[in-house]
Order: structure tokens, then C-alpha cells, then sequence
């Protein structure tokens, strides 16, 4: 996670979608940090609909909600699939 903008990079370890079709998602950084985005939209995020499990993902405007774990979607929020560079492993 950088200073503002609020963007992070990693490895997508879980993805949840809930009943409202918002999806919450959770990524591992370069360095193990572990941030949970949550209420994501499939409309705004296209890319959500194909993500999966061990993918590199880059979320980039996002919302800090508590602690600077979590976070949600802003009205400049953007969520991309990025080459997988091999940081880090999926968590267990």
C-alpha cells in the first residue's frame, strides 16, 4: 500500500461474493501485508467477474475504512489484472 492515493498491489488469496453481487477481496502485498477490499463492484470492476485465486491484481484509488487493512471503493476507484511477477505466495 503507498501514501495517497491509496493503491495496493498483490496477489488475490480470497474473494467473496455476497448476496448484493458486491464483492469483497483480499490481497496479499509484496512484503506478506494482508489488506481486505471490501463491497467491490462487479459494474465498476469488470475484471472481478474473471479473477481468480493466485492472480496479481492492482487496486488503485481506493478508500481506507480502518486500521489501513481495510478499504473500499471511491468514485475514482479502479481495479486491474496485472502480469503475475511472482510476489508473494497465496496465504493458507
Amino acid at each position: 500500500m503507498t501514501d495517497w492515493p491509496n493503491d495496493a498491489v498483490g496477489i488475490v488469496w480470497d474473494i467473496n461474493v455476497l448476496q448484493n453481487s458486491l464483492v469483497n477481496l483480499q490481497v496479499a502485498g509484496a512484503t506478506g501485508e494482508q489488506y481486505t477490499f471490501r463491497s467491490l463492484s462487479l459494474e465498476r470492476n469488470p475484471a472481478l467477474r474473471k479473477i481468480q485465486r493466485g492472480e496479481q491484481v492492482g487496486i488503485f484509488n481506493a478508500r481506507i475504512n480502518s486500521g489501513g487493512r481495510e478499504f473500499s471503493e471511491s468514485q475514482l476507484s479502479v481495479l486491474y489484472t496485472l502480469p503475475n511477477t511472482g510476489v508473494p505466495s497465496v496465504p493458507t
